[in-house]
């Protein structure tokens, strides 16, 4: 029983991740720093983070 107050954590830094992805961040870097951090806080950051720049390939086409 010891274990499932980790799985809980670790379900809400991967959905912070998820959040991540379509930010700065990204997937990877939001779930390490969740991890590591707090994912609260993590999610506060995502929030005030603006979205990822449309790549070049992506505002030609």
């Amino acid at each position: 029983m010891a274990f499932l107050p980790l799985l809980v954590y670790i379900l809400i830094c991967l959905i912070t991740a998820l959040y991540g992805m379509d930010r700065k961040l990204g997937f990877l870097g939001s779930l390490v720093l969740s991890l590591l951090i707090s994912p609260l806080l993590v999610l506060v950051i995502l929030i005030l983070s603006g979205p990822k720049r449309p790549k070049e390939e992506e505002l030609t086409e």
